[in-house]
């Protein structure tokens, strides 16, 4: 019996499934790099009369963008290096 999937093991299949290895890493990340951003953002623009409030939100979501991006670069050196190119007899397309 197979067991299910972590939450974890998820995310890093749905993070996966994002990344294409024969695209420039720029066409990737354009989108994904920000995620995390949107919610510190949209404090921001909600609480946007208070200055304090409306900088810690955008510098937090600045701060969790850097290690995202890590963990992107990181998955995407990871999936081109065991990356095997589908034939048209493959089981598995890898994601195309």
């Amino acid at each position: 019996m197979e067991a299910a999937m972590s939450v974890r093991e998820h995310f890093l299949f749905w993070l996966d499934s994002q990344i294409s290895v024969g695209s420039l890493f720029w066409s990737d990340i354009r989108w994904l790099l920000f995620v995390p951003f949107w919610p510190f953002l949209i404090i921001a623009l909600i609480w946007f009369d208070v200055v304090a409030v409306r900088l810690a939100s955008l510098g937090i979501g600045l701060l969790l963008c850097m290690p995202w991006g890590l963990l992107i670069a990181h998955r995407r050196r990871v999936k081109r290096r065991d990356w095997v190119e589908p034939t048209r007899f493959s089981d598995k397309n890898g994601g195309y």
